[in-house]
């Protein structure tokens, strides 16, 4: 009930700041309010919370005639629309964070596989990104595509920033909807570079990862700011059902902004904090095309977000060809070209700086398009769900990884690449077999030392093995010598091991005859490492 009066009271006070005059012009804002529940509240928490903080916020709304366009549920915000003189009146209220305008932003657009060495991971280690779901904020995705439509698994729209009339979901042109139906088909390009199946398409990086497809721009790749917080907004309030692995967002503002501007996008920066640090899920975001060596467009210039900008995926010669970006794509693109080209050589628009954090190949990618087709496009647009596909082959070697360990295993199995535009930035270009490989290993497995060898033993054994640095935990597995399981263990190493070498004696006194055991390590950020073979033992018990 609480909940329903919240709404009622917003909704009568939408209707009555809209009855009344417009004589000021009027613009829409993003309002940030003051977060009222911990980041580690549960999610029916926070929501309550989240809608009393709104529902109290009335009176201030109504003294700055404010009418109410979108109120989220699990980030602290609300969009809204009012006149200049109204901020004065918002930001005086204790429980307001901040308030922005809203701003426009857009997308920020067969070889790239192969040569991060991705191919390599599938066909060596048969890594599709089985079980991995990736939330892909964007354009929306061509739904009947063969490449993609099986993949496609819960679909939601949000455009026009909420104001009425000025929306484009399908099929009505609405300002929120249940269809991602691509109608541009830059989302349909940058899903497919994550799962394509590649009967049409090139092969993506997790073919077999399923697809959370959010639409956040219109059918010209442009949208607001404050659609792809309400996309993020969704995607947390919802997070229970669709468990979302991986998010993408291909896009940015058209605004720059120097890193770590969260003060300048406080909304959007605690929706990522949210995903990241509560639901443990990684938000990759395209840095944009402006070919600016310092600054970098929102959300990638938020700090938890992962920034990635665009290296060539081989040698190209001159690109483009003639000219430069801006006179082969537009005015928004820089007027720089790239001679010479290749992997090792980060694409002169894509924006850099201190806030960078990985680089992958966006030059050129072939990719699935509109209408059971193929598309070519170029950016960082294609760089970002390039790493979004790979972490998904991450998370299908180790389920367990978190978010940070993702961005850690990207950054320091990647080639180092260095910006040419003089800045003296270095960056991280991802090595998908490497990464893999280094997944699979992240823990070496102790080393048996006793009983092996079928060592004759007494009736309570003790079980010895090799340490291993950075070990939450080990896990031991004693079975008879037919396999019937005798028992299985969790052991904390603090009670076990010192000088290196752990120890551990039976809890009661084993059966007479030939027993095997493993032995596995494990730490919370890692997962586990290999089991160790079997080592036998016979049980003879005293005469």
């Amino acid at each position: 009930m609480r909940l329903l009066s919240c709404l009622c009271i917003l909704t009568m006070l939408a209707l009555g700041s809209m009855a009344r005059a417009q004589e000021a012009p009027r613009a829409r804002a993003i309002v940030t309010l003051r977060d009222p529940a911990p980041l580690a509240a549960a999610p029916s928490d926070r929501r309550a919370a989240v809608a009393a903080l709104t529902s109290g916020l009335a009176p201030t709304l109504a003294r700055a005639d404010a009418i109410v366009l979108r109120a989220l549920s699990q980030v602290p915000a609300l969009i809204v629309e009012i006149d200049a003189d109204a901020l004065l009146t918002l930001e005086a209220d204790p429980r307001v964070l901040s308030v922005q305008w809203d701003e426009r932003g857009g997308g920020t657009s067969d070889e790239s596989r192969p040569a991060i060495g991705a191919d390599a991971a599938r066909t060596t280690y048969g890594l599709t990104g089985v079980g991995v779901r990736v939330a892909v904020l964007d354009s929306g995705v061509a739904l009947s595509h063969p490449d993609l439509a099986d993949s496609v698994i819960a679909q939601a729209c949000f455009t026009g920033g909420g104001s009425p009339g000025s929306g484009s979901c399908p099929p009505g042109d609405t300002i929120t909807g249940t269809s991602a139906l691509d109608e541009n088909g830059h989302g349909t390009n940058v899903t497919g570079v994550i799962t394509s199946n590649g009967t049409i398409a090139p092969r993506g990086f997790a073919a077999d990862a399923q697809i959370v497809a959010v639409r956040v721009l219109d059918n010209f790749n442009a949208g607001w700011l404050s659609d792809w917080i309400a996309g993020l907004d969704w995607i947390i309030d919802n997070q229970e059902t669709l468990r979302v692995d991986v998010v993408n967002m291909s896009l940015g503002s058209f605004t720059l902004y120097p890193p770590n501007c969260d003060a300048d996008q406080p909304a959007m920066a605690r929706a990522i904090v949210i995903l990241r640090d509560y639901w443990n899920v990684p938000v990759f975001v395209s840095t944009g095309n402006n070919g600016d060596p310092y600054l970098m467009a929102a959300p990638s210039c938020i700090a938890d977000a992962i920034a990635v900008g665009a290296s060539y995926d081989s040698d190209m010669g001159r690109e483009p060809d003639t000219g430069t970006w801006r006179t082969r794509f537009g005015s928004s693109w820089p007027t720089c070209f790239d001679s010479p080209t290749g992997l090792a050589r980060l694409a002169c628009f894509s924006n850099g700086g201190s806030g960078v954090d990985l680089v992958a190949p966006g030059v050129y990618i072939t990719s699935t398009g509109l209408s059971a087709t193929t598309s070519r496009y170029a950016g960082t647009s294609q760089a970002a769900p390039t790493a979004a596909g790979v972490a998904a082959l991450l998370l299908q070697a180790r389920p367990s990884l978190s978010a940070d360990a993702i961005e850690s295993i990207l950054r320091t199995t990647g080639v180092t690449l260095a910006d040419h535009r003089g800045n003296g930035f270095i960056y991280p270009r991802i090595d998908a077999l490497a990464a893999v490989q280094s997944v699979l290993t992240l823990l070496d497995s102790p080393v048996q030392t006793a009983p092996i060898a079928r060592a004759v033993v007494g009736a309570v054994p003790e079980f010895t093995w090799t340490d291993v640095a950075g070990t939450d935990a080990y896990y031991l597995w004693l079975s008879h010598a037919d396999g019937a399981k005798v028992y299985d263990l969790w052991l904390n190493p603090a009670d076990l091991c010192a000088g290196g070498v752990c120890r551990f004696t039976s809890w009661f006194a084993l059966a007479p005859g030939t027993h095997r055991w493993w032995i596995q390590a494990w730490d919370s950020v890692s997962g586990t490492s290999p089991w160790t073979g079997a080592a036998l033992f016979v049980v003879v018990p005293p005469p």
